[in-house]
């Protein structure tokens, strides 16, 4: 028989466990988290990552690191939130149209972090919507990228037939190789890492088995032992993303894993060949995740 005080000391621990269950993962890698947050700069007009031109916004960045960091829950986001999505200016194009791409990212962050934003949320769910009506012109290079933010964006608000449909316009931009990737137009010579493991995690949440098991083949044929490469040097946002799928699809990704933790540096960010040994803002805005675990499929389930 359970008594009182045994019944108050269960509830207590049953607690305990779980909001340090919360914590856990962020304790992995703190000072990566924190570090990412520190590359965070304010200006006159708002908070968000410095591209790589100096005192421009990359907003792609800025809305992936938000994501990112929606994990390690003693990152204060209201700041970069506030700039990235209280409002649309930020995924217009020179001409004030939607760009599909950080559309569909900004839709699938919102949704993420719930934004009290939900009217324009609603707008750009509907305008993506629309764009994905059913039109598989196979000589139509898309961008790999965009597509597969499209479908996490709009499988992470419930539109499962248009996530389905650019799904589809994905699976048409297969290369000979069987990978993927930034498109299929001339300028883009073979698959790349990145490429092949956003549209897997795209093929993933859709459930759309065959070129899910395509992508996932291709991965793994092209994997150096523990990572990826690109252009003869190690390829870190390759090697995240393509962690990040294969833990989407339920593979062993322990050696991803610990090839990742070798290239953070004491700053707490991942280095890059380019990086001079310090850690470099963009690779590690697409890291963090993978190294405490965790995937862009898995976070809006």
């Amino acid at each position: 028989m359970r008594t009182k005080s045994g019944l108050l000391i269960a509830i207590t621990l049953a607690s305990s466990l779980a909001l340090s269950g919360c914590a856990a993962k962020e304790t992995i890698e703190p000072k990566t988290a924190n570090f990412l947050a520190g590359k965070f700069v304010t200006t006159a007009n708002g908070t968000y990552l410095d591209g790589f031109t100096p005192g421009k916004p990359d907003v792609g960045f800025t809305l992936e690191a938000i994501a990112q960091l929606s994990q390690a829950p003693s990152i204060d986001l209201s700041k970069v939130e506030k700039w990235a999505l209280a409002n649309t200016d930020q995924i217009l194009n020179d001409k004030g149209n939607l760009n599909v791409g950080l559309a569909a990212k900004w839709l699938y962050v919102s949704e993420l972090v719930n934004y009290d934003n939900k009217p324009l949320r609603e707008s750009i769910t509907a305008k993506l919507v629309k764009y994905w009506t059913p039109t598989y012109d196979p000589t139509y290079s898309r961008n790999t990228f965009d597509t597969a933010w499209s479908v996490l964006g709009l499988k992470a608000v419930g539109q499962n037939v248009a996530a389905h449909e650019a799904a589809v316009s994905l699976s048409i931009s297969r290369r000979a190789d069987n990978g993927w990737g930034t498109d299929t137009s001339a300028t883009t010579t073979s698959s790349s890492a990145d490429a092949t493991a956003i549209a897997l995690m795209a093929f993933t949440v859709t459930d759309f088995s065959e070129p899910a098991f395509t992508a996932k083949a291709w991965l793994q044929a092209n994997l150096h032992t523990d990572h990826y490469e690109a252009w003869g040097d190690g390829d870190v946002n390759g090697t995240a993303y393509a962690t990040m799928a294969l833990h989407a699809a339920g593979e062993d990704v322990s050696k991803l894993q610990a090839w990742l933790k070798l290239q953070v540096t004491k700053d707490g960010g991942l280095k890059t060949p380019w990086s001079n040994g310090k850690g470099d803002t963009f690779a590690t805005a697409q890291a963090y995740l993978p190294l405490i675990g965790e995937d862009y499929v898995g976070l809006t389930k």
